[in-house]
């Protein structure tokens, strides 16, 4: 029976790969790439940050709509007009007259939100009254003022679409800053939780060897008769366990590899599908300082600046708006030289010499009953600019709340990595004292797997702590600003999003140093 026995194992054994652990074929074909490596990958392929750029070109485009009320405008005109009356007396002739007049205008709109024209003008007029026939050549320089005086006067009127759009790039080109600093975390955490799948399958590959070597063992005792042959089933059966947990450890390599590149969109060479990673770091034994890192973000947040210009451009509005509360009075005045002749150079000559002169004035008054439509818009701004004043006391509250939290998720994830360190120690000290007690026949396969499983999982828990650790600090350092710094990443708000001139040896081009502090995690 005992024989019996021994050849079922013998042969089940032969279904598993016993003399040699799990051939390392990722690692031969993987693609190896470093934190900033994926970092300067991501600044010239990441479609998010692309999408960033999109906002920024259309907020040019509305501030560049918006200054158009600044320029200078140049207005050409030509009319040709008759008249043919009837004759009074049925016995004597009409009147007959026909105008050309021709006038160009140079205006600008003035910081009182009035308007001042120059303007220059000539017309002919040739007219037959009666029989008796005049021609007239009157050319005329104009300066005129449009003024305000009640509704939209002043620069609050004139510059509230302007200030709105000029706040709303600014707060677009913060919020792209902000992206940036945004996305940096999500690059950290997809790059460092494949730094986890990578420390996972090394953990796999290390319990896969300690229960094959236990194979061994327990087959070398075998032939010598110290070991009973049931011995071996525990470890056939911890072999082919373990085997398919290094399958699935290979496939999530692969699967968080694919997600990197997705995510800094990279290309998926299929022969080189995996990206082998930097090791996980071990964690910084300074803590962290809560009051500082909150400080740094309040300082160095662009999403609270961006909340900020938003707040400014909601407020010019308002301002804007309140003027057009009140009625329409504006005041026109326009005067300057005018020549008259019956031919163009003598009214020419007259128009230097300012022999004449042309001179007006007028008021125009305007009260719309009710005026329900400007109300509502002012109401409208009033309640937008509440809302977005708010949003930065809110905002700055959410900061504060999330560092604290991501503060205290670092220093939680600090203590248990020394926590996992003991527990790793003490699993280990327990596996060495079970083999030596079963060398001497006093303990069983039963127990060795089970206590190399123990060993195991505290490995597993200790690795998935320092992923841990290390995505909680590098999105602290991305919320507070500093991680792009460290990097050496300039954020760019022109053509590019970001530019991956890095501070070192072949990548500085010129640019200016901003030296991080040593810590790129």
């Amino acid at each position: 029976m005992r024989a019996f026995l021994s050849l079922v194992i013998l042969t089940s054994a032969s279904t598993v790969r016993a003399d040699d652990a799990p051939a390392a074929k990722l690692e031969t074909s993987a693609q190896e790439m470093s934190f900033l490596d994926v970092f300067k990958a991501a600044v010239r392929t990441a479609p998010a940050l692309e999408h960033v750029g999109f906002d920024i070109a259309r907020a040019d485009a509305s501030l560049l709509t918006a200054k158009a009320a600044e320029a200078f405008t140049l207005r050409i005109n030509t009319d040709f007009n008759r008249t043919n009356g009837a004759p009074i007396p049925p016995s004597t002739q009409g009147n007959k007259t026909d105008v050309l007049s021709a006038n160009m205008s140079l205006s600008r709109l003035l910081p009182t939100n009035g308007t001042l024209e120059l303007v220059g003008n000539t017309s002919k007029t040739n007219s037959d009254f009666s029989g008796i026939a005049t021609n007239l050549i009157t050319t005329s320089i104009k300066l005129r003022l449009t003024q305000p005086l009640l509704r939209g006067a002043g620069p609050a009127a004139r510059n509230r679409n302007l200030d709105r759009a000029r706040y709303a790039r600014d707060a677009q080109l913060l919020t792209a800053i902000a992206a940036a600093n945004g996305f940096s975390g999500v690059i950290s955490e997809n790059y460092w939780r494949l730094a986890l799948a990578w420390k996972v399958l090394e953990v796999r590959r290390s319990g896969y060897d300690l229960a094959l070597k236990q194979k061994r063992f327990t087959e070398a005792a075998m032939r010598t008769g110290k070991i009973a042959a049931n011995e071996l089933i525990p470890i056939e059966a911890a072999l082919a366990g373990r085997e398919q947990d290094l399958l699935n450890a290979e496939f999530e390599v692969i699967n968080r590899s694919l997600e990197l590149r997705k995510t800094v969109g990279l290309e998926v060479p299929l022969d080189r599908l995996a990206i082998k990673t930097d090791a996980l770091p071990e964690v910084d034994k300074t803590d962290v300082d809560l009051a500082a890192y909150v400080k740094r973000t309040i300082e160095n947040s662009k999403e609270l600046e961006a909340a900020r210009a938003t707040a400014r451009g909601a407020d010019a509005a308002w301002r804007g708006s309140k003027r057009d509360l009140l009625p329409k009075l504006d005041l026109r005045i326009e005067g300057g030289p005018l020549g008259t002749d019956d031919k163009l150079g003598g009214s020419v000559d007259r128009l230097t010499a300012r022999d004449g002169y042309a001179f007006s004035a007028g008021l125009s008054f305007e009260l719309p009953i009710g005026r329900d439509g400007a109300r509502g818009i002012h109401l409208d701004d009033r309640a937008n600019r509440a809302s977005a004043q708010h949003e930065v006391i809110e905002l700055q509250t959410n900061l504060t709340s999330a560092v604290a939290r991501a503060v205290y998720d670092v220093r939680t994830q600090r203590l248990k990595s020394g926590i996992a360190l003991r527990s790793i120690a003490l699993a280990q000290a327990n596996v060495d004292a079970e083999l030596k007690k079963f060398e001497l026949g006093k303990s069983t396969n039963n127990e060795i797997v089970r206590l190399q499983d123990e060993l195991e999982i505290a490995r597993l828990r200790h690795a998935s702590t320092l992923a841990d650790y290390v995505v909680a600090k590098a999105k602290l350092d991305a919320q507070a600003g500093i991680l792009l710094d460290r990097l050496g990443v300039v954020v760019k708000t022109g053509t590019y999003n970001l530019d991956d001139f890095t501070h070192g040896k072949g990548h500085d081009r010129g640019h200016g140093h901003h030296p991080g502090d040593g810590h790129d995690h």
